[in-house]
């Protein structure tokens, strides 16, 4: 039996499934959690990530960063001071804060050492009170120029700018929350003369709250300019709606497997499930356009209904199979916030198998279809239009300058995108973040912390042998190695500060020999370094100790390298320098054989980890997009060649997106690698119709080149409304606030243009330039039809 009757013949079961499967599954989709986990963007099973995870105790979390500047003076006065105070007193409330790991002037985690008979005292600089008087405000001052190498981190070089940093346990925390509350820490602590920044990654990821109000507005605008265009498309017809209908099903299948799963949404990837029920829209409307055709060929309703989910169901696989390949592969980057798009997504996608190319069919074969007649001002329109295309479908069937000249633009596109492809930019390029445009405010803060301030922190864990081992990291030779790797990093201008207990231990020497410079210097015996290592551990403040060894025995040390941004050239450069280090000073080193740098760990280390992942990752995706391309292609067309034929209209969509990406300056980020993937299969749709339709026309007795022209003007007739509904979703996102948005929306808008040019000029002026086997072959033997009886048939 085939696939069209099997559905009509056990219509009222299947329906009942669907619609039973649906409920269930919209049900599940209000568990779905909005939010943003920061760990979830990074690749697992990476060395760094793997490091990270294992040494939380060193960091790793995101940290908020908050930057105090006077615009008169400096900032040892007593009303700076204590806004200083207060600030560091609310970031203290703010969710998800890790309270032992604040850090300003005015925590009691920031301390002075001073050695006194027999022992140490550790001191807070300003805590848990300013100073009371000139004398005190005073002795502060020297105390902390004093100790200028220790704070560089804290207090700017011009002594106008302090910030208060923080940890932020992100696995359950509301951003929407946290950003209302940063915002109004803002605007409570800003005077004439104090003005407040904030960055890190916890504010870039809440930032999208600023702007939801404008997003959803842009989302809604959307959908309503998707239904117009429904409108104007199907108008004509009672049953126009059904598309809409069927989508909206398609995405309660989305959601639903995303509340199911216990997946969190970020309201920032908001464009990507649009696209999802966009793919399944466009679907949806070439079923119902090819329905109304038969409808009027065949004058009865259930055999329309037969005869097009006969004709279309296995064109139909094959299109969801590419639109689904181009994201299920995603899946294999071991990016956790990936696999979860792809494992949607793939499901959302395929639910278009059922919704669209079963329950349309089954729907439609219980309504009325009315067909009403034009406007006057509307049937001009359209036989202009139709007038118009007359000439554009005689391009590709023309030999000539005109085709030569398409087909000869096609390999040239080809050949400039696939080196705009090779060199894409992978990773983030400046210190704040391509999501907003660069004159927001969460880039123009950001941009003014890191001129004064390292706001991104990677480190190194070195694991030794025990103390007191010789090779311990209480060892002077080991201690020596790590003095002379911070002197080593200081020479890139991006790295701000490093910092280890090489350094508290020559300051410890220094202390314990009446503060004279000649005895900065690393301790000259292991039991002299152990002895400082007990005396700091025990003045320090609870869990001060923590960073920078991860037991009691000293094991595990950690290495804090301060940067100015996590860009990707300054994140490629240390981890040279950090693996040149080791291999010249490390290894070589018969002394330090069971020493181990491991690295990079860190915020910087995650990032570092996603650029080497993400441009493998897209690549692997593409690879395994095109050869399921090819694969279904051949099996639907039975023709290896037809197979190479999708494969090169897939490559030159993407390749002429590479060559977007390259003239806007667009980089494979963990946030547009998602959008990018999804963007490989897409509209490839477009060229599969175009070609099923070309076989369909030859089959009904038409030559080649006359097919080909019937077969535009339908199939490509339906392919330019179907690209008029993906533009109806895309064009209000090229207004939204978040540069992110505009980006992906004209990325996919210039994919999904190509692929429908590429499907109803390119692919059939190949194949009448070439006069391919797979199509001629469905040529008849009999005298082929004149091309006035195909000008009457179109009529």
């Amino acid at each position: 039996m085939k696939i069209g009757a099997f559905i009509l013949r056990w219509r009222r079961l299947l329906g009942a499934i669907i619609v039973a499967g649906t409920v269930v599954m919209a049900a599940a989709g209000w568990r779905i959690r909005i939010g943003t986990k920061f760990i979830d963007f990074f690749p697992r099973a990476h060395r760094n990530v793997e490091l990270t995870e294992q040494y939380r105790g060193f960091g790793g979390h995101p940290t908020v960063v908050v930057m105090v500047t006077v615009k008169h003076g400096d900032i040892f006065n007593y009303r700076t001071l204590d806004k200083l105070r207060v600030l560091t007193r609310e970031i203290d409330w703010l969710p998800g804060v890790n309270h032992m790991e604040i850090f300003s002037l005015a925590s009691f985690r920031v301390s002075e050492m001073k050695a006194v008979p027999g022992g140490l005292l550790l001191r807070p600089f300003m805590y848990p009170n300013i100073p009371r008087n000139a004398a005190e405000l005073s002795a502060l001052k020297k105390n902390v120029m004093a100790n200028r190498g220790a704070l560089h981190h804290l207090i700017s070089a011009d002594n106008r700018s302090a910030i208060v940093s923080a940890e932020i346990n992100d696995q359950d925390i509301d951003y929407g929350e946290f950003y209302r509350q940063l915002r109004g820490l803002v605007l409570r602590n800003q005077d004439a003369n104090h003005t407040i920044y904030v960055s890190g990654d916890p504010v870039i990821r809440s930032y999208a709250y600023h702007y939801l109000w404008a997003i959803e507005a842009v989302f809604v605008a959307a959908c309503l300019i998707v239904i117009l265009v429904f409108y104007l498309i199907l108008g004509a017809y009672s049953c126009w709606w059904v598309p809409l209908l069927t989508g909206l099903l398609s995405a309660c299948w989305g959601v639903g497997f995303g509340g199911l799963m216990g997946y969190t949404f970020d309201p920032l990837m908001l464009v990507v499930p649009f696209i999802l029920t966009a793919r399944n829209l466009s679907h949806g409307i070439q079923w119902q356009r090819r329905y109304y055709s038969n409808l009027n060929r065949l004058e009865e309703r259930t055999e329309a209904c037969v005869t097009t989910a006969q004709e279309l169901f296995i064109p139909g696989l094959v299109a969801i199979t590419a639109d689904v390949t181009g994201i299920v592969f995603m899946s294999f980057s071991g990016i956790p916030v990936l696999d979860q798009l792809a494992r949607t997504g793939t499901l959302w996608l395929t639910s278009g198998l059922w919704t669209v190319f079963i329950f349309q069919p089954i729907l439609m074969s219980y309504l009325e279809v009315s067909h009403q007649h034009r406007g006057a001002l509307a049937e001009r329109l359209y036989r202009r239009l139709e007038d118009l295309g007359e000439r554009v479908w005689e391009l590709p069937v023309s030999p000539g300058w005109g085709r030569r000249l398409l087909l000869g633009g096609a390999l040239m596109l080809l050949l400039v995108g696939a080196l705009a492809a090779m060199n894409v930019p992978v990773g983030y390029n400046t210190p704040g973040t391509p999501l907003y445009r660069a004159d927001t405010r969460v880039n123009l803060d950001g941009v003014a912390i890191a001129r004064k301030f390292p706001i991104d922190e990677g480190w190194v864990v070195v694991t030794t042998p025990a103390y007191p081992d010789p090779q311990s990291v209480l060892s002077p030779r080991v201690l020596r190695m790590l003095d002379r790797l911070q002197t080593y990093l200081l020479r890139d201008s991006q790295v701000r500060q490093v910092i280890s207990f090489a350094s508290i231990a020559k300051g410890l020497d220094q202390k314990f020999d009446y503060s004279y410079p000649k005895f900065l210097a690393i301790p000259n015996s292991t039991t002299l370094a152990g002895n400082f290592w007990a005396m700091f551990r025990g003045a320090s403040a609870p869990g001060e100790m923590d960073d920078y060894f991860s037991n009691t025995i000293a094991t595990d040390a950690c290495i804090r390298i301060m940067l100015g941004d996590h860009s990707r050239q300054t994140l490629a450069r240390l981890t040279r320098r950090l693996a040149l280090f080791e291999r010249r000073y490390v290894r070589s080193d018969p002394a330090l054989s069971q020493v181990r740098l491991n690295f990079l760990g860190g915020t910087a280390g995650l990032y570092a980890a996603a650029n080497e992942v993400l441009y493998r990752t897209h690549l692997l995706n593409l690879a395994m997009v095109l050869a399921c391309v090819l694969v279904f292609s051949s099996l639907l067309f039975r023709s290896l060649p037809a197979g190479a034929l999708f494969v090169f209209s897939c490559l030159l969509a993407n390749f002429t997106a590479f060559i977007y990406m390259r003239l806007v300056g667009m980089a494979l980020t963990i946030d547009t690698v998602p959008v990018i993937s999804l963007a490989i299969g897409l509209g490839l749709d477009y060229g599969i119709a175009t070609v099923s339709a070309i076989q369909a026309e030859l089959a009904y007795g038409y030559d080649l080149d006359n097919a080909i022209r019937v077969a535009l003007r339908d199939a490509g007739e339906s392919v330019f409304c179907t690209l008029l509904v993906m533009m109806g979703c895309l064009m209000p996102w090229l207004l939204s606030p978040a540069l992110f948005h505009q980006h992906m929306a004209a990325l996919l808008a210039v994919l999904i243009t190509t692929n429908a040019l590429a499907g109803i000029f390119i692919l059939p002026a190949m194949i009448s330039a070439a006069r391919m086997r797979f199509i001629t072959r469905g040529e008849l033997n009999e005298e082929p039809v004149k091309l006035s009886e195909v000008t009457a048939t179109a009529g």
